[in-house]
């Protein structure tokens, strides 16, 4: 289904169906910055809410909305009976992503605790607050998703040049791990935090150094906590890396 995309159409119907969601994703991150452009809706919702879930399957039917597919976090495979699904939805308004509980995140009911409220349709929206947008754009790691923790840690503003931090990270394989797989998947993962950062191996090490100007030691330190999940869930790596920032 390939349609125009309209956020404010899209959020009426979730409205008018009283459906209970938080803003997250790229959408939410743009109240915060106005010259944060995105193509879709990224909505929270609780789990173990049978009501909610209702109101949410009407609102989708009203949307025309076909299921593109499932995502799950940290190189999962999604399962059927996964309590925390991310379903991508495209309706006649634009693309729809509903999130149970993002990478990053915690419980609904304590991200929906810290959101802040805008008027959207001469209604209130919840959006959640910019720490939890931060956490759950480092545990995702693409590039937009780090250039996002950099706007958000300056509230949208101009961004204060720093000092390229420099992380050198690298973690022992085992011997059943195939060597070039694993710095493929790796370095896929390096690129989207810096475009000229590097994966290789070295006396069975898998090793990455990646430098960003624009994020600080603790989220750096968050960004590989993170990566380190994913490549953890796929098998790759069993201990914690060794890690430098600098």
């Amino acid at each position: 289904m390939m349609t125009d995309f309209r956020p404010l159409e899209i959020l009426r119907v979730l409205l008018d169906e009283e459906v209970d969601f938080l803003l997250v994703g790229g959408i939410a991150v743009a109240t915060y910055a106005t010259d944060r452009a995105t193509g879709d809706i990224d909505i929270m919702v609780p789990t173990g809410d049978a009501s909610n879930k209702e109101r949410l399957e009407r609102a989708l039917q009203t949307l025309d909305a076909q299921l593109l597919g499932t995502q799950a976090g940290h190189g999962r495979v999604p399962a059927p009976d996964d309590p925390y699904p991310t379903l991508l939805f495209s309706t006649r308004h634009g693309k729809l992503d509903v999130l149970y509980r993002p990478d990053g995140s915690s419980r609904y009911e304590d991200v929906r605790a810290r959101a802040r409220e805008i008027t959207v349709l001469e209604r209130k929206v919840r959006v959640a607050a910019s720490d939890d947008l931060i956490r759950m754009k480092l545990a995702a790691g693409r590039r937009q998703d780090l250039d996002d923790v950099a706007t958000l840690t300056t509230r949208g503003g101009a961004r204060t040049p720093r000092r390229a931090r420099r992380v050198l990270a690298s973690w022992r394989l085992s011997a059943t791990v195939d060597p070039e797989a694993a710095v493929e998947l790796l370095a896929g993962r390096v690129v989207e935090a810096d475009r000229n950062g590097r994966a290789w191996m070295s006396d069975g090490h898998l090793i990455m150094e990646v430098q960003r100007p624009d994020l600080s030691d603790e989220h750096l330190r968050a960004w590989v906590a993170a990566l380190h999940d994913r490549l953890r869930g796929v098998g790759l790596v069993d201990d914690e890396p060794d890690l430098e920032i600098g």
